[in-house]
């Protein structure tokens, strides 16, 4: 549903989360469980995982004012919709039949999760909210570089590490002046957040955040990072994470 609904060509995103407020209740009755900000705590490893797959010409700058926060896929404005490796889990509600999600290994562990409401309805529009989650972080440099295909540009990011660099899927437009601007050179963190089998292959999955300005020591999800292999030859723990450190970050 979220990946249907994100590629949707609305034109006030701030109504994302009212729109589906309706099914996300009906559905809180039978998951009986947390509804967080478009997102289900007792599925939150899982759900945290979309990504966005466009190309840097139809991205879109992150909306001022904020819908949600940066961990949920109502914060950005996708043309063509937020995607997930495993986009289906739940096959029955009201029964008890169950897809069994292929083989994964979730790194991370949600230590609190909270939002607040901007009115009364827990289902509807966020005031914001607030991911504390605990992993293996490695820090990295933002890198922009632009590249022709076919006579087209397009902007490509990665992260960069002392002996390697890898292709960053940004959230969201990175260089449009503002408040939201994550400019090359810029000091980035890469929390290991899953390891996933897609088909014949390995995917280990990582979020990029950005630290707030100082005072603040929040973070802001920008994109993820994704290492692929055959199956059984992606190093979840070695590799960039070879010199990684335990850290819990708070992610606004």
């Amino acid at each position: 549903m979220v990946c249907c609904y994100t590629a949707l060509n609305l034109t006030k995103s701030k109504d994302r989360l009212p729109a589906v407020g309706g099914l996300a209740r009906e559905m809180a009755s039978e998951r009986r469980t947390r509804y967080l900000a478009g997102l289900w705590e007792d599925t939150l490893q899982n759900d945290l995982l979309w990504l966005v797959f466009e190309k840097s010409s139809l991205k879109r700058t992150r909306p001022e004012p904020r819908n949600a926060p940066t961990w949920s896929w109502a914060s950005i404005e996708p043309r063509m919709g937020v995607d997930y490796t495993h986009p289906i889990i739940y096959t029955d509600l009201e029964g008890d039949s169950f897809e069994a999600q292929p083989p994964h290994l979730h790194f991370s562990t949600i230590e609190s999760c909270e939002v607040v409401a901007a009115a009364i309805d827990e289902f509807g529009s966020i005031g914001h909210g607030t991911l504390r989650i605990s992993g293996l972080v490695i820090g990295g440099i933002l890198e922009r570089e632009v590249q022709v295909h076919d006579g087209e540009e397009h902007i490509m990011h990665y992260v960069s590490f002392p002996h390697t660099r890898l292709a960053l899927h940004s959230d969201y437009l990175l260089d449009e002046a503002g408040p939201n601007q994550v400019a090359p050179g810029t000091s980035v963190e890469c929390l290991r957040m899953s390891m996933l089998q897609e088909g014949p292959r390995d995917v280990l999955v990582s979020l990029v955040l950005r630290r707030l300005p100082p005072p603040s020591d929040y973070y802001e999800r920008i994109g993820t990072m994704r290492i692929l292999g055959v199956k059984g030859s992606v190093d979840s723990r070695g590799g960039i994470y070879d010199a990684a450190a335990q850290r819990t970050l708070a992610i606004v």
